[in-house]
């Protein structure tokens, strides 16, 4: 049996890796199962009471509703596995929870060398059997054997040796760059010896660092006020282009990676947004990309037909500029990517809110041919060193993973890594490892008391390991529709007014939907969701049924609400050119322009007169309901994120900062003026409507952002030294797994045509006259 002391000191060297360091609530579940395991209470560790101890679900949760536990344990499983991949390789004791149940089990791992005795004369034993065994075999069955080898050398190999370059099922995910605060965008060096990424400093500023392998320094290389991103290397490996965020703008520019003065290659406006479904916009993937020859870079700029974004490749000797894609309508070419013959370049096309694909075209953009049709947000791109396949990052599942597709299509094949998502990957250009960024990202719905003295103490409401926001309460406060993935994907689900009785409404199994609001009457609910690409409207009744198309084209169509007597929908869209809203006549059809361009979100008034909207620059209006006599509104600072503020009788109770806090709004109608009224615990999630007060004024939901961790890591075949230094290229690789594989198999030959040498002079001695 293994002493409990010996467990403890096991389990906190596991707490301390890096693998649990700051993954606090994965580290606070490890620590209750094993404690309770060795109290001797394994038999009572139950899905419910772990969810309850350990992820703070209410007394009345319901494990069948909300998986959040089986999902856990499954993330919990594999950062062991990753643990005693590496760190943990020489622990004396393993500990592991197996599959069928939540009880820690402790293994005592010895090594060769301390094997008894007794256990080496039973290993010795067996070999001698298996040796004399060998030696009876008859004449024919070896050589039957060796024909068999020899077919398998001649006939096998270059199949065997194609399949060697393609494994990927012995590898390992070590830490790379895992300072405190957020470190994310990895690009590899030329010369494999370098990775530059960027880090926020813990707080103090986007900037962009260089660390070098297996060595540990880090080496700052920006220090602007602004936030610099995307960072990517010149193929002499000597300067470093990337992209800084300005107000109105961003620059593309270029650093020697050893310091010195910047050159600003050219402006671009910015893409920028919540389209990817980030935690952090600054986490997707812009751009830009240097031509192998030096000689260009591509960035992402508005299109020539004002709308939507395309390549764009600008000389570095001239600063002529060439438009190399041309998408469709509001359609966005992001992340571009040479291949490294720098005869054609990957990029990313979002056609809405979470969809897009893979687009491979010629390098000067010409024979532009869409390699992926999952329609899911991918997270960064980067060509294999043989120019045949391209590795990328996309949400599936509820999670971001890597998946390796061939350049000129086929179906994906995920590479597994160890972490819980893995985004932004870099192959490195003469080797058989990349890096990668491990995302952690949880949103929940927490809910707080309103009263004349403000926000009172939130309190966690609606929760899983994924994101969930987007609540809307019914017009009786008696139920609540919201978003959630913790089915593995996006989908709306119905909650009582008190969190309880959870029910999933729809099963489109698509990347993102949400805008939820309910018709007057509380019979049916509104929103937006992206079946087939673009965005579109469906109505659902929450009785049963299925999600009714409404507005369902080739046109962004968003955010939807109802009007106060239900017979008309306001929606945002694309239409026309412009980002206008919309009013849709549920009995007519009559669809009509509302208010000016360049506006979003909209509210119906309770008396049906007016109409409250926000504008893009987040600004709040308000209007007669057909759209005219629109004022702005003197509410100070705007919403942020935008899309949170909810109206009242008395006034709009919205989302800000103050400072460089998130803070609670009020504004008063009566007044006119605006009042802090309280804090939540964490930042708001971005890009979704997620702030809606009860229509009794009693409560105020939100969604925040509970979780949020980036690091560096770096994945490479099993047993690599630390950090990745010194790895093999993988044609090196393959040629040593090669013959090394020759050499043994020359060594099984002769071994096996001298037993057939041997048992043929047997047989003739046993068949020859005495």
């Amino acid at each position: 049996m293994v002493p409990t002391q010996a467990i403890q000191s096991c389990l906190e060297s596991v707490l301390a890796s890096a693998e649990f360091a700051r993954a606090k609530r994965m580290s606070r579940f490890l620590r209750f199962v094993v404690e309770e395991t060795l109290a001797g209470r394994a038999e009572d560790l139950k899905e419910r009471q772990i969810g309850i101890a350990v992820f703070d679900q209410p007394a009345d949760w319901d494990p069948k509703i909300n998986n959040i536990v089986r999902g856990e344990a499954r993330r919990l499983r594999t950062k062991l596995d990753s643990y005693y991949r590496a760190a943990g390789e020489s622990d004396a004791i393993r500990i592991s929870i197996p599959k069928g149940g939540y009880s820690a089990e402790f293994t005592e791992v010895r090594q060769a060398e301390e094997l008894p005795q007794s256990e080496w004369d039973d290993k010795s034993a067996a070999v001698s059997g298996i040796s004399a065994a060998k030696r009876r075999t008859p004449a024919f069955a070896a050589g039957l054997l060796a024909a068999g080898l020899i077919f398998a050398l001649l006939y096998l190999a270059p199949s065997w040796h194609a399949s060697a370059k393609a494994r990927e099922d012995n590898f390992e995910v070590v830490p790379f760059a895992d300072e405190i605060g957020q470190e994310f965008s990895p690009a590899v060096s030329p010369d494999n010896r370098r990775v530059a990424y960027v880090w926020d400093g813990n707080g103090d500023n986007y900037d962009i660092y260089i660390k070098e392998i297996g060595k540990g320094g880090i080496t700052r290389l920006t220090r602007d006020a602004a936030p610099d991103l995307d960072p990517a290397w010149s193929p002499d490996g000597t300067r470093v282009a990337f992209l800084r965020v300005l107000p109105d703008r961003l620059e593309v520019l270029t650093e020697s990676a050893a310091g010195g003065p910047e050159r600003v290659v050219t402006e671009t406006a910015s893409p920028i947004n919540s389209w990817g479904a980030d935690s952090n916009p600054y986490f997707g993937c812009y751009g830009p990309a240097w031509s192998p020859d030096g000689t260009k870079i591509v960035f992402s700029d508005v299109g020539s037909a004002g709308h939507g974004f395309s390549l764009y490749g600008i000389s570095l000797q001239s600063g002529r500029r060439m438009e190399l894609t041309h998408p469709v309508g509001e359609a966005r070419d992001t992340c571009p990517n040479f291949s490294p013959d720098g005869e054609r370049i990957a990029f990313v096309r979002f056609a809405s809110h979470g969809i897009s694909d893979i687009h491979v075209a010629a390098g000067d953009g010409s024979r532009d041919r869409q390699i992926t049709s999952d329609g899911r947000t991918i997270r960064g791109l980067n060509w294999t060193s043989d120019r045949q396949n391209i590795v990328f990052s996309s949400l599936r599942m509820g999670s971001f993973q890597l998946h390796q597709v061939g350049a000129d299509g086929g179906e994906a094949q995920l590479l597994p890594v160890s972490s819980t998502s893995a985004v932004s990957p870099s192959v490195a250009p003469a080797g058989h490892w990349m890096a990668f960024t491990e995302l952690e990202d949880n949103w929940n719905i927490w809910r707080a008391p309103l009263s004349a003295a403000g926000v009172g103490k939130p309190e966690l409401f609606l929760s899983s390991t994924g994101k969930n926001h987007s609540p809307s309460y019914s017009p009786d406060g008696k139920h609540i529709a919201f978003v959630s993935d913790r089915s593995g994907s996006p989908e709306v689900w119905l909650a009582d007014g008190n969190g309880g009785d959870l029910r999933k409404l729809t099963n489109f199994g698509g990347p993102w939907l949400g805008s939820i609001r309910w018709s007057p009457d509380g019979q049916n609910i509104v929103f937006d969701a992206r079946p087939r690409g673009h965005s579109g409207i469906f109505t659902m009744r929450i009785a049963g049924g299925e999600p009714v198309p409404l507005e369902e084209d080739q046109f962004e169509e968003r955010r939807p609400t109802w009007s106060a007597d239900g017979q008309s929908i306001y929606f945002n869209s694309s239409r026309g050119g412009t980002l206008r809203i919309w009013k849709r006549s549920l009995k007519s059809g009559e669809l009509t322009p509302i208010g000016p361009a360049n506006t979003n979100a909209s509210i119906e008034s309770a008396d049906g007169r007016s109409l409250y909207f926000g504008e893009n620059d987040d600004s709040l209006w308000r209007s007669n309901s057909d759209g005219s006599a629109a004022q702005r509104l003197p509410v100070g600072n705007p919403p942020q994120p935008g899309l949170d503020w909810s109206l009242t009788p008395d006034g709009i109770y919205f989302a800000g900062d103050q400072g460089e806090r998130a803070a609670f709004f009020f504004y008063s109608f009566a007044s006119r003026t605006t009042t802090r009224i309280g804090y939540p615990e964490r930042a708001f999630a971005p890009g979704t409507p997620s702030l809606m007060v009860s229509p009794d004024g009693k409560w105020i939901l939100y969604a925040q952002m509970d979780h949020v961790s980036t690091d560096i890591r770096i994945r490479r075949p099993s047993g690599g030294p630390a950090s990745g230094e010194g790895v093999r290229s993988l044609d090196a690789l393959s040629r040593a797994s090669w013959n090394k594989f020759l050499s043994a198999s020359e060594t099984a030959l002769r071994d096996m045509f001298g037993w057939t040498t041997m048992a043929s002079d047997a047989m003739q001695k046993q068949q020859s006259p005495r």
